[in-house]
């Protein structure tokens, strides 16, 4: 899901001719819908919060883990 933020008439004044990729189609935004419920009820945010603490120290110490592709020279 996105969203886009701009003042309140800016398509009134900058219309965009064309709707984006499923734009008010209801079964898009039913979809859209159900999940947004989901992640709320099943607390994702805050699961993917307690979860941080792992995340930053596997991924530290994959930082510090050979590389098995060697690295490319920076382009000039």
């Amino acid at each position: 899901m996105s969203a886009v933020a701009c003042a309140q008439d800016f398509f009134r004044t900058n219309p965009l001719g064309y709707g984006a990729t499923y734009q008010a189609h209801p079964v898009s935004l039913a979809c859209g819908y159900e999940v947004g419920k989901y992640t709320i009820e099943h607390d994702i945010v805050g699961q993917a919060q307690a979860l941080e603490p792992v995340l930053k120290e596997e991924m530290q110490r994959c930082a510090h883990a050979p590389s098995p592709v060697p690295a490319r020279p920076a382009l000039t």
